[in-house]
Order: structure tokens, then sequence, then C-alpha cells
């Protein structure tokens, strides 16, 4: 039997082109999905980065108008007196947290909104910077953001700082410096604008000498003004300095300076030699020639005899130099040969004594 197909039903077919027609609608198709996925967490990306600068902006001026943050004593002398608090911080508070913020500092952050140091590569990319304006006190900042899907900048400077309130550090009524780190005051405009020097927090370098004082703009404080690096002025072995000219240890002066020798003028031994036949060696100290004494002591002697004659002891003689070389000594007996049974000893005794044999005054290396 045949099969017969239902009247007004056809068999449909697909040709080889269809199918790749098909096949290419479908990619094209999910590729836009991709594309539409990708743009999709881009911009959330954005977002949450402009999202982030705007919150750190928004913190950031609120805390400068707070006037709860000036309320130490010191930040308001600083104020009145147009100082940079230099104790002052902000508590920021971030998305994840609060970073500090101090006057005239720089802060970066990673998307984590933690302090980065990398500025403005990679994950590092969020920026704070604060700084102070004087007259009147105020601040400048700029909050931005280095991130490529949300380059954004949020600054005031200018005629747009953000201006303290006077309310946060002034007092009509009082005008005073802070005595622990302020000499006096300096300068009186007004019951909120008048100067205060502060002490000292400098000394001069090793090698220079303070030439005056002067107050330094920067810090306002009372500081020694030193010149340039000096000449220095030694002594040599065994002397002191004695007097210096300290006007001349300039580099384009002559050096005047004087020592004077520290040791005695005359010096002796702690225990004098004893009696020898022969003395010799350094007697006397660096710096120190002898003026010693050399003597006979303990002279014995007995005659010969001859026979029927008597022999004379021959004496013997006494050998004595010093200071060949400078300090040094020889003092002793030389005995002469003796005949017929004759007889002769005697010691040399030294007394030692040395002086100086170097000028009292020196001029200075």
């Amino acid at each position: 039997m045949k099969s017969k197909s239902r009247p007004g039903i056809t068999p449909e077919k697909i040709t080889i082109g269809e199918l790749a027609f098909s096949i290419a609608i479908v990619s094209l198709g999910a590729l836009a999905l991709s594309f539409s996925i990708l743009e999709f967490k881009s911009t959330e990306l954005a977002s949450q980065t402009t999202v982030g600068v705007v919150s750190i902006e928004e913190s950031l001026a609120g805390e400068l108008v707070n006037v709860k943050n000036y309320q130490d004593e010191a930040t308001k002398i600083a104020l009145r007196s147009g100082r940079s608090p230099s104790n002052l911080v902000f508590h920021v508070q971030l998305p994840t947290g609060s970073v500090d913020v101090h006057v005239n500092e720089t802060v970066t952050l990673n998307r984590e909104f933690q302090k980065c140091s990398s500025y403005p590569i990679g994950e590092c990319g969020y920026k704070i910077r604060l700084n102070f304006e004087p007259h009147p006190p105020a601040f400048s900042y700029e909050v931005s953001s280095a991130f490529a899907e949300a380059a954004l900048n949020l600054a005031r400077s200018d005629r747009n700082e953000v201006i303290i309130p006077r309310s946060a550090y002034r007092d009509p009524n009082h005008v005073a410096c802070d005595l622990r780190k302020d000499i006096g005051l300096s300068g009186l405009l007004s019951s909120d604008r008048y100067d205060c020097i502060g002490r000292p927090q400098k000394s001069c370098p090793r090698g220079t000498l303070p030439k005056g004082l002067a107050v330094d703009p920067q810090t306002h404080t009372l500081e020694l003004d030193c010149g340039a690096p000096s000449k220095i002025a030694r002594c040599p072995a065994y002397y002191a300095l004695n007097r210096v000219n300290t006007k001349t240890l300039d580099a384009a002066e002559i050096k005047s300076a004087q020592c004077v020798r520290t040791t005695e003028t005359i010096a002796y031994p702690a225990k004098q030699p004893d009696p020898g036949f022969r003395l010799v060696g350094k007697a006397c100290p660096q710096g120190y020639r002898s003026q010693s004494t050399c003597s006979l002591v303990n002279v014995k002697s007995k005659p010969g005899k001859c026979g029927v004659g008597v022999a004379k002891p021959v004496a013997g003689r006494l050998h004595f130099t010093e200071n060949k070389p400078v300090g040094t000594v020889d003092c002793g007996v030389d005995l002469r040969a003796q005949t017929c049974g004759a007889e002769w000893i005697g010691l040399a005794q030294l007394k030692v004594k040395c002086v100086l044999d170097q000028p009292e005054f020196a001029h200075a290396l």
C-alpha cells in the first residue's frame, strides 16, 4: 500500500542558508547581551565611585563647619592669631568607616576606602587634600577620584573656601596667648585678630653660631638667626682653649684663638730613683726637659800596700748627660783601675726634676 499525504499539508524543508542565518542571529543576540552586561557593570562601578566622592566631600564639608572641632584652647588661639592649628584633626566619615585628616595633609584611599600610597596607580584612586588659609581662618580642599570609570573632582578654594565660623574661636572679651607654648603677645588688631610669638623650636646646626633673633613667618616662633658654618678652633695635646674671638671664626676672617698649657710648669717623679752605678733612660714625660742633678754618694775607699809603700786609691769619675734626646738622662760612675790592692767604690745619686719644654701659650689649630 502507498501512504498518502493529507490534503493541504506539505512537509517543511530548512535549507543550509537558513540554518546559518539563524545561528548568526542568535550569536549577535548573545554578543549584544554580553555588551549590555558589561555596560551595566561599568555604569554601576561609575555610580559607586561617584557616590563615594560625593559622600566624602559632604562629610568633610560638614566637619569643617562643626564648632565642636574647634573647642581646644590652643586651636582657638592659633586661629585668632592667624596660625595653622597643627593639632586639629577631622574625622571624615566614609561608606565603610572613617579616616582622620590633619590640617595641610593629603590622604589617598583605595576602593575599600583604606589608606594607600600608590595614587593614582591601580586601586589607589581617591584623594582628600586639605589646606588652611589664615586670613580669615578658612579651609580649601579637594576631594577627587582618579578612577577611569568616574574621574571626578570636587574642590573649594579662593572665594569658595569653607570659612570657619567665628563663634568657634572668637571670644570678644578675652585676649590671651598660650603660656605653655608662647612667649607673649606681639600684635593686636582686634579681639579675634592678634599675634602671639611662640617659644623657640629649633637650634643652630653643629658648626654654626647664633647671630641674632628673628620670628619665623611659618611657625611664628622666636628663633635663633644662625650664621654660616664657622671655622673650628682646636688646641694641641695638653693644651686647652684660653681665648677666642668668635667673629674671626667666619670663613672670610683670619682665625684668632689662643690655647694655654694645662700641665704643671715643673714635674717630679712619684719616687726618686735609688742610687746605682748607672741610671740611664727617659726621666721626663712628653713636653718636658730634664733639669736634674747627678752626684756621688756612698763613697768607700781603702789604700793599698806595695812592699813598704802605700798606694792611694784612684777615685772614680762621675759622668752625667741629659736631654740627648729631650727628657732623657745618663748618670753614672766610671770606676778606675787600682794598684797594690787599693779599693774605691761609689754610687751615683740622680735627683730628677723636669721643667716644661713647650711654651705656656700656643695658637689654636
